[in-house]
């Protein structure tokens, strides 16, 4: 069996104290961000790559030829594209340190298990002699005897 994670685990101070650092940031970045539903996130436009660089030059002909709309300025487009582009570097960090904590949970989770069913099978070989063991290793069995998967709903009778 392989020990992969585990063995590094800081001290409950350092994960408090990380964890305090990640939810200070999120509430700093809430106050000029936004939280869409899935539809809104479905719903919205997406730039074509490459169209940020262009921005500054729709801007430029805009202004040169003075047909920008009052009700869209052009101060806020600048300000939207500044707001993508800055933050866009967060997203990368953000996207790979969930990447990273996922896989560390999924790892720890499979030793974890792994470990479990090993001393569960020795704990049940030696249940078959010391009967006390084997009742209180029944609420372990109990879960492994369920299912894992769900099962699936009925459709709905006609």
């Amino acid at each position: 069996m392989e020990n992969l994670v585990g063995d590094n685990l800081p001290s409950a101070e350092k994960l408090q104290a990380l964890l305090k650092k990640c939810i200070e940031l999120r509430t700093e970045v809430s106050k000029l961000g936004i939280v869409l539903s899935p539809d809104q996130r479905k719903r919205r436009l997406r730039m074509r790559k490459g169209a940020m660089a262009l921005v500054p030059l729709l801007i430029s002909l805009v202004k040169k030829q003075g047909l920008e709309v009052a009700s869209v300025p052009l101060a806020g487009m600048q300000a939207d594209a500044r707001l993508s582009t800055e933050l866009s570097p967060f997203e990368d960090h953000v996207t790979a340190l969930s990447q990273l904590i996922l896989d560390t949970i999924t790892e720890a989770e499979h030793e974890l298990w792994q470990a479990f069913l090993m001393y569960y099978g020795i704990l049940k070989s030696a249940a078959v002699r010391i009967p006390e063991l084997k009742a209180e290793l029944r609420p372990i069995e109990d879960l492994l005897a369920q299912d894992r998967k769900k099962p699936t709903p009925e459709p709905p009778a006609p």
